[in-house]
């Protein structure tokens, strides 16, 4: 029998333009009042091309954001999805305003020695984000924005896996003349999910192969799991690419 997991979920933080003058973001509401209690009170970020900072967490605020943003070159409109990898480490993922995952800067922190990684579609795969809004309904197809499409869309095939955050797979499929990928209702399904209302922002994971994860976010902009998420299934799942740089 699978023994429970417990997994504290990703969770994003939308930049305003307000947030790029000061020197502090804040945590999700809903995150906070969960994990402020168990969390450290000093956070390591790291980003996928090395850049790491530290920062400092008083209750729901992180502290001494500004260089990092500036770093980035972020304007405000943009995503951070924060992954929680345990001790002081927490990996981010910066979503643009198109929507699809930042070209990251090839820069380092200004105390980081070394040089920057460059960011490969099969270390991690490449995250766009799709809003949904509850006039919607529960949607068995979404377009990816132009942007992604522009990228990667050619290298999507007709058939592929959704992967949800268990690890537990689907067959979904992808049609090139529309943009569109298709048959998302047996992922809520499998999910428990009945109600659009139960969830608000997809992100969509593309391993540049046959596998597409799905993660979904609530109104609180946290990761919800759905009601019949098998809890001790592994999801680790690498991906099996040629070396593509982002």
């Amino acid at each position: 029998m699978a023994s429970s997991i417990l997994k504290a979920p990703k969770y994003l933080i939308l930049v305003s333009p307000d947030d790029c003058g000061r020197n502090e973001l804040s945590l999700p509401r809903a995150f906070r009042w969960r994990y402020q209690d168990v969390l450290p009170l000093t956070l390591k970020l790291k980003f996928r091309t090395g850049y790491e900072i530290w920062v400092d967490r008083l209750r729901g605020i992180m502290k001494g954001t500004r260089l990092l943003l500036r770093d980035l070159n972020l304007e405000g409109g943009e995503l951070l999805l924060l992954e929680y990898c345990g001790d002081f480490d927490f990996v981010v993922y910066v979503i643009g305003v198109d929507c699809c995952e930042l070209n990251y800067p090839c820069v380092l922190h200004e105390f980081q020695g070394g040089r920057p990684r460059n960011v490969l579609i099969r270390d991690g795969g490449v995250k766009f984000v799709k809003r949904l809004h509850t006039s919607d309904g529960l949607v068995d197809s979404i377009d990816p924005h132009v942007s992604f499409l522009k990228k990667f869309g050619s290298m999507i095939p007709s058939e592929f896996e959704y992967v949800v955050s268990d690890g537990r797979k689907l067959l979904g499929s992808y049609c090139m003349a529309t943009g569109e990928l298709n048959d998302l209702e047996s992922v809520w399904e499998m999910l428990g999910f009945e109600l659009l209302n139960s969830f608000h922002i997809l992100v969509f994971t593309y391993d540049g192969g046959h596998c597409i994860h799905v993660d979904v976010f609530d109104n609180e902009l946290v990761e919800k799991f759905g009601d019949k998420i098998c809890r001790g299934a592994s999801s680790s799942i690498p991906p099996e690419v040629d070396r593509f740089k982002i």
